[in-house]
C-alpha cells in the first residue's frame, strides 16, 4: 500500500504564495514503524475532533483535501470507526490539515470560523460532494457551505487575500517544521506517528495491539 506524498519545498525555496499552486503529488513507497512526534501542531481552530477527550486512545489523522485516499477514507472507512471506537468512549479522534495546499489552506480559513460539531458537518459534506466534483471546483463548494453556516468568505478564491489570514500563517509556522508528516494520510496513536497506511484494518488491528499490551502490563 502506498501513500501520498504531497511536495512543501516551497517554505523557505518559493515566494510564500507558491504554496496556493503548489499541490503536485507523487507516490511513495514507505517504511513501517512508529516515532514519537516532536512537532507542534496546528491549534483545535484548526482540526476537527470526535468523541471525549478522556478516552484511553487518542488518535490524529494527518490528511489533505488533495489526497483522494484521505477523502476516502473520511467518506468510506471513518464511520465505522466512528462507531466502533468512538461513540464508545475507546478513542479520542482528531483529523488534524496538511495546509501544503490551496485546499486544505482554504479549508483551514474556513476551520478558523467554524465551531467543532460545524467542522465535523462541514469536512464529512466536503469529502462525499469532492467525489464528485472537480477539485478547481472545490473552492466554490466550500463558499457555498460557509454561505449555508451564514459564515461567507467570497474572497476564499482569491490568492492575495489568503495570504493575509492567520491561518497562512500558521499553515507556513507549522509546515516550515522540518519533521512533520509529509506522507499522507499519517495517523499518530498516543503521540507515536506511524508510518503504516492507515487502513480501517490496520488500524483495528493497532487498536487490538494497545489493548492487548495494556492488559499484560497490568497483570505484570
Amino acid at each position: 500500500m502506498v501513500k501520498m506524498k504531497i511536495n512543501k519545498l516551497f517554505f523557505g525555496i518559493l515566494p510564500a504564495f507558491a504554496l496556493l499552486v503548489s499541490n503536485a503529488i507523487l507516490f511513495a513507497e514507505i517504511g513501517k514503524g512508529a516515532v514519537p512526534s516532536s512537532f507542534e501542531k496546528l491549534s483545535s481552530a484548526y482540526t476537527v475532533s470526535y468523541g471525549d477527550q478522556r478516552a484511553p486512545i487518542h488518535m490524529t489523522e494527518y490528511f489533505s483535501f488533495s489526497c483522494p485516499k484521505c477523502l476516502e477514507f473520511i467518506r468510506m472507512d471513518f464511520p465505522a470507526i466512528q462507531s466502533k471506537y468512538i461513540d464508545t468512549g475507546k478513542v479520542f479522534w482528531t483529523f488534524h490539515p496538511d495546509p501544503a495546499d490551496i485546499l486544505t489552506l482554504q479549508l483551514i480559513v474556513c476551520f478558523e470560523r467554524l465551531d467543532n460539531q460545524e467542522k465535523q458537518s462541514f469536512i464529512e459534506k466536503l469529502a462525499g460532494e469532492m467525489r464528485l466534483r472537480p477539485f478547481k471546483k472545490a473552492c466554490f463548494k466550500m463558499q457555498e457551505e460557509m454561505n449555508t453556516l451564514g459564515k461567507p468568505i467570497p474572497m476564499l478564491h482569491d490568492l492575495s487575500f489568503l495570504e493575509k489570514t492567520e491561518a497562512f500563517n500558521r499553515a507556513y509556522t507549522y509546515l516550515k517544521q522540518t519533521d512533520v508528516p509529509s506522507e499522507l494520510p499519517t495517523v499518530e496513536v498516543n503521540g507515536k506517528v506511524y508510518q503504516e497506511f492507515p487502513s480501517r484494518e490496520w488500524i483495528d488491528n493497532t487498536l487490538i495491539d494497545l489493548k492487548s499490551g495494556a492488559t499484560k502490563r497490568r497483570s505484570e
